[in-house]
């Protein structure tokens, strides 16, 4: 296991990872003989030094006019973490009411992949909890289930525990077959006629997502436009009446 890559990826810089490990073998050390060993120039080593104690982190005393420094025990690096953590979810309400507010003009934004539709997912969900918006409207098919067996059906339970309802409309009715895609309380679902073209189109508050699971590319676009996502909600709200109610 690399020690030092792994305290780069998570918590540290390059330079700081090498320093507190090289560090955490010795008692204690001068920044001359860190540099030495990590061959980290010497004033990068001493500002890194600096750097390791305002995070607490690293210490320092001074004897006989040498300044010696100590790595804290491994301990507090998950100990600090954690508070980091507390204080970020403290403030996130308000950092999720910042995201996005700053401009009238239309954001797009490209996901690809597998972690790129789960990541769409998962705003749609943030972005209806945030603003207190309890409906969802979407175009979809099973395409979802069947590249996300495991993911999909534990965001549908996600959903129906934030009360969020989704009305749905699908074109097949193979896909009214599967239980998740019924209509029960906290879904209504039509149908299109079959031959309808057809992805997956998601409306939540100010925003659209586009999801495509065809030709073995995965890929889900957010556009952000209050123009957009009504516009497209009013088609949706239109077609939707034009369709008759399936049996629960």
């Amino acid at each position: 296991m690399n020690i030092q890559k792994i305290l780069k990826n998570s918590v540290f810089t390059e330079n700081e990872a090498a320093i507190y490990t090289a560090l955490l073998k010795h008692s204690e050390s001068t920044a001359f003989h860190l540099a030495k060993e990590t061959e980290i120039a010497r004033t990068t080593t001493y500002h890194t030094l600096e750097a390791l104690q305002a995070q607490n982190y690293v210490s320092s005393w001074k004897k006989n006019n040498v300044i010696y420094y100590t790595a804290e025990s491994p301990n507090q690096i998950l100990k600090l973490q954690e508070e980091k953590q507390r204080m970020i979810k403290s403030i996130l309400p308000e950092l999720l009411q910042l995201r996005g507010r700053g401009s009238l003009l239309p954001a797009a934004k490209l996901y690809m992949g597998v972690k790129g539709v789960k990541f769409v997912w998962d705003d749609i969900l943030e972005t209806l909890e945030r603003d207190n918006i309890r409906e969802l409207r979407a175009f979809s098919s099973l395409d979802a289930m069947n590249v996300l067996p495991k993911y999909f059906p534990e965001w549908l339970k996600r959903r129906e525990k934030l009360n969020i309802f989704s009305y749905l409309i699908t074109a097949s009715k193979k896909d009214l077959d599967d239980p998740s895609l019924k209509s029960n309380q906290f879904r209504e679902t039509r149908l299109l006629p079959s031959d309808s073209p057809f992805g997956t189109l998601d409306i939540y508050g100010n925003k659209i997502a586009f999801l495509s699971f065809k030709e073995k590319e995965i890929y889900a676009i957010i556009i952000e436009s209050p123009a957009v996502a009504n516009m497209l909600r009013s088609l949706f709200i239109a077609t939707w009446k034009l369709l008759e109610p399936q049996p629960s």
